[in-house]
């Protein structure tokens, strides 16, 4: 079991400098482009598994959401339960992503499971 956590922490990783070097070029991801650039290691299936931790560090150091960067195929970020004022706030979100600077946050792995 600790070798499976571990995976998925270092996989959190990965994304990690995957999602801000795509903030810095204003680009979004959905869920198979992410898995595919992974190659084997994740499924577009089970690409939320590892966002999580991501998301959970953006939310402690009170950082915009990165993760608002990859959406489902139809566009929609998540489930896609949103309505017009939950799509605006995504694009807002998305916005603040893209302007962030990123650089100086390089958190670790261990970040990752703090969080």
């Amino acid at each position: 079991m600790q070798k499976k956590n571990e995976k998925k922490y270092m996989i959190a990783y990965k994304i990690w400098g995957i999602l801000i070097y795509a903030a810095s070029n204003r680009q979004t991801f959905t869920y198979s482009s992410l898995a595919e650039i992974l190659e084997k290691e994740i499924t577009c299936r089970n690409v939320g598994n590892y966002l999580g931790p991501i998301q959970s560090y953006c939310k402690m150091k009170k950082l915009p959401p990165l993760t608002v960067l990859v959406n489902r195929k139809d566009g929609l970020h998540g489930s896609g339960k949103f309505d017009g004022e939950n799509t605006k706030r995504c694009c807002k979100d998305r916005e603040r992503v893209f302007e962030f600077n990123w650089q100086q946050y390089t958190p670790t792995i261990d970040d990752f499971i703090n969080s």
